[in-house]
């Protein structure tokens, strides 16, 4: 008997933890992620973010992801996640606007579709990537190629804009030291250099596709990997190397 209730008392407690694993990130992203209008956000480095909770056609707070009660370096969970330094959001995008962001910032790139790889050169960079498209799903997209290596020059000031084009899914892009393979949750991961991080993105709705940037120095150089945290995601392969040197 009382072996029969230890196992159902464990069975029960497994399911709690089951269904509070759910619950957390949920709450987070929904919840808890929502930014206040006006509100200021410092982080440990000195800078600090106003958020301006201005909504499109679609009803969406443009900054609907940002500074939830795990963000920020010393939160209440640590780490570096979704601290915003330096972070801008933009209005949501067409697919051609999309396009020609992409095609914009590969003026100073090659693209090798052999080696997939993206390289940039020059002092001032902008990467555009592209979270979960229709013909890559739960995957990034650079200069056209899936997941690529991307190569970018040491002390290069580096704009990178993420665009959410998944219709169904969150995604954010952060650059993290941590190699794969990667935990199911991997909130504490990201950000190598202040402000590498772009936020927390809904799913694209009626054709408009919600984008976020942020500017950051590539200070030193290293191999590094472009993440992305909603828990599961970069698990299941949404991840790629990036290289500066």
């Amino acid at each position: 008997m009382r072996s029969t209730k230890l196992m159902w008392s464990g069975i029960i407690v497994l399911v709690v933890l089951l269904f509070a694993s759910y619950l957390v990130p949920s709450f987070y992203f929904i919840g808890y992620a929502a930014s206040k209008e006006g509100s200021s956000v410092s982080d440990n480095y000195g800078n600090s973010n106003s958020s301006n909770n201005s909504s499109d056609n679609n009803g969406f707070g443009r900054n609907f992801y940002s500074y939830g009660m795990m963000s920020g370096y010393g939160g209440m969970m640590g780490g570096n996640w979704g601290s915003g330094i330096n972070q801008s959001t933009n209005n949501a995008l067409s697919e051609d606007e999309a396009n020609k962001d992409m095609e914009d910032s590969l003026k100073n790139a090659t693209v090798d579709k052999e080696k997939n790889t993206v390289s940039y050169s020059g002092d001032d960079i902008k990467i555009v990537v592209l979270g979960g498209p229709k013909q890559a799903d739960e995957k990034f997209i650079i200069g056209g190629l899936i997941n690529p290596t991307v190569y970018t020059p040491k002390n290069s000031n580096v704009t990178l804009e993420f665009i959410n084009e998944d219709e169904g899914m969150y995604h954010n892009v952060a650059i993290t030291d941590a190699a794969p393979p990667y935990a199911y949750m991997n909130m504490m991961q990201g950000q190598i250099y202040p402000g590498s991080y772009a936020g927390m993105l809904p799913p694209a709705v009626d054709g408009q596709f919600y984008s976020d940037s942020t500017t950051f120095n590539a200070s030193y150089a290293g191999e590094f990997y472009y993440i992305c945290q909603y828990p599961g995601h970069a698990a299941k392969g949404m991840y790629g190397k990036i290289i500066v040197k």
